[in-house]
Parts: structure tokens; sequence; C-alpha cells
């Protein structure tokens, strides 16, 4: 450029001539990724077993890590209930070798989730599984079911199709709650029909409080005809139910509320008939037959297949109400489990039992709860495991 000026007299013309003269090419710069470089790492738990039973707790968690991209490994963590371990030490991981690593963590009692993580630079790899910590035996509550359906009736004018296998069914459901490990037993006794008899299930309840013990959890399921009377009385019809004298010959709900305060443990009724919502009460009712059965020192709660006044209705083998129960607790990630804690409450119950009944019945049908005895976020029943 200097020998420019002495030749141009200019400076800027100067510049423009040493530009044009003396112009570099062009440059070009890769901004591709390498799609290898990002590949995230391989994580594998090698132990524990998934869905394994733990009976302490502490566990050694193994697991293997390995990385395809190349990209060295520089942080490998393994957390348990917001709890975080390392398993690497501070040296890197060798590019392209696979490291099993161990460490031991703490575990809660109940389900706990394992995830190990594996980091590089660019990217991350995670491998997870659930195991199970066990309690002592004394710790866990007994499950007591009593499911009761009568679909044949001695006036074989009352007959219905599906409130024996209603009570079979949900006895099932019930059975298929030892797979959550929620509780320690679970006793279940079915009357169905000609079993369901007023004095047959009378017998029942009345042994149902002599059974149990505080931690214990109870379930009464009821299905086959209700009956409201003129004066707003709720009855169930047992087997040899008149309907000219349900009050000699019916279940009064008045029974089910004794029972429930003779009962020491947290106890549920299901009940799935014909204007099931009248064992709530309804407004013109002075005497509340809900609040005797819920009163709030009692830890009792209440779900029924219909308001006071409306029927409940069965197809496709059965109940409305019991089929939406029954599709509810299948469902391993059910999303009425809004805190996702594998354990329905009472409200969630109640809030997926009112949309399913309704989504069935095409909203010919809508149930009631009555949780107001009890704590609404009170657990109720384990999800089966994914």
């Amino acid at each position: 450029i200097v020998a420019k000026i002495w030749d141009t007299g200019n400076v800027k013309e100067a510049d423009a001539v040493a530009n044009q003269q003396y112009t570099r090419p062009p440059q070009s710069i890769d901004i591709r990724i390498d799609s290898k470089a990002i590949t995230p790492p391989v994580v594998k738990i090698l132990s524990p077993n998934a869905s394994s039973t733990q009976d302490t707790d502490e566990v050694a968690v193994s697991a293997e890590v390995s990385s395809p991209s190349g990209e060295e490994i520089l942080d490998v963590t393994v957390t348990v209930k917001g709890r975080r371990y390392t398993m690497l030490a501070p040296d890197p991981l060798k590019a392209d070798s696979k490291g099993q690593l161990t460490r031991k963590v703490l575990l809660d009692p109940g389900d706990n989730t394992i995830e190990v993580v594996a980091r590089t630079a660019v990217s991350q790899g995670t491998d997870s599984l659930q195991v199970f910590r066990s309690l002592p035996a004394n710790s866990l509550p007994v499950l007591h079911v009593l499911a009761i359906g009568v679909s044949k009736y001695s006036n074989t004018r009352m007959n219905l199709k599906f409130a024996a296998k209603d009570a079979i069914d949900f006895a099932e459901a019930m059975k298929r709650q030892a797979k959550t490990r929620r509780f320690e037993d679970i006793r279940v006794s079915v009357l169905t029909d000609s079993e369901a008899t007023r004095p047959g299930v009378e017998r029942a309840l009345e042994t149902l409080p002599k059974q149990v013990s505080e931690k214990d959890m109870a379930v009464v399921f009821l299905a086959g005809h209700g009956i409201t009377t003129a004066d707003n009385d709720y009855f169930l019809a047992t087997h040899d139910a008149d309907l000219d004298s349900p009050l000699s010959t019916c279940l009064n709900w008045t029974t089910l509320s004794q029972i429930a305060k003779r009962t020491r443990c947290q106890i549920v009724f299901f009940v799935d008939t014909c204007r099931s919502g009248g064992a709530l009460g309804g407004q013109k009712v002075i005497f509340d037959p809900y609040r005797t059965l819920t009163g709030r020192d009692l830890r009792t709660s209440l779900f029924a297949a219909s308001r006071a006044t409306d029927p409940a209705f069965e197809d496709r083998g059965n109940g409305f109400f019991t089929r939406a129960l029954l599709d509810i607790l299948a469902e391993p990630r059910s999303k009425w489990d809004t805190n996702e804690d594998s354990v329905l409450s009472v409200r969630e119950l109640a809030q997926g039992l009112e949309v399913h009944v309704r989504r069935l019945s095409e909203d010919k049908q809508i149930p009631t709860s009555g949780i107001d005895g009890v704590g609404s976020d009170i657990p109720l029943f384990g999800l089966p495991l994914p």
C-alpha cells in the first residue's frame, strides 16, 4: 500500500488498487454437525432387577455405560427419590470403551425409581427401573372386601343381567391389589343371588367390625336394585325382597351406617344400584343417611352409581358404574393419578368415575360420591405396575 501511495499520491486510491491486486480467495466454513458426535451414551442397568423386592434400605446399583460417538463420558450419576449419587471417578471414561460402575444407594419404603444418567460434553443417555423396598409385614394394612350382587331374585320379575357378575368382577379386581403391594393381605367374601338374602347380608356385615384393626381398610360393594321410599329412605333389595314391604324385607341404609360406626378402620362403600344417590341423602331429607354414615369423626367414603332419583344402567357385561371402576383400577398409568404416586386417592377416584360413567352412558347416568367424612387425599387403591 505504501508503494501505491507513492505512485498515486492518494491514500484511498492506493488502498483500492492494492485490494484489487491482492484479493484473497474466498474461504468456506463447514457448519455441518457431526451426527456421530452427538450420539448419546448407552446406559444399561445390570442390577438390581426391574420390579424386584429389596429387603434392606441399601442396594448396590450396577450399570454398564459406553459411548458409541467416541466422546468421553465425563459424568455418570444415579438418582433415587431425588437423591443423586456420583458413579464415575473424576477421570473420564476413555472413548470407545465400556465401563461397569457400581454405587450403593438408599431406598425409601415402597416403590423406588432408580435412574442412571451418563453425560458427554454434548449429549446424555439414561436407563431407569423400579424396585420395591419391602416393609415388615405388620406395618401394612389388610384389605377386607365384602362384595354383594343380586341378579336373580325370588321374585323373578325383578331379575337383572349383571349385578351378580359385577360383584364377582369387583372381588377379582380387589384380589389383584396384591400386585400393588399396598396391603399385607387381601381377604375377600362374595355373596350373590340366593346367598344374598337380607339375613345373609346382615350376618356378613356384622362380622366385618370384628375382623379389622385400625390400620386396615374395609370395602363394601353392593349391586342390585335400589329402592327409595316416599319418605326418602334408601334400601338395597336383597334376594328375598318384597317391594311392597321394603322395611321388613330389604336392607335399610341405617344398617350400613351402624356398621360403619362400629368399624374401626377406613371403610369405603361402592353402590351400583338404581337411585343409589339416595344413600347420600336428598335435599328434602331431614334425616340425612349419608351424614350419619360419613360424619367427620369417621373415615368413611361412598361412591354411588347414580343420583337419588335416577336409574343406573347395565350393558356389555357389567353395570356402567362397575365397568368404569374396573377400567380405572386396571390402568397402570391412570390419568386420574394426578400426583403420579401410583395410588388413587378418594378425590382422584371420584373424578375418574364421574367422567368415565358419563362417557359410557352417553350422559344418561351421573354417578355421585360423598367424601365429606374423609380427607380427599386419603389413598385408596394402588395401580398395577406398567
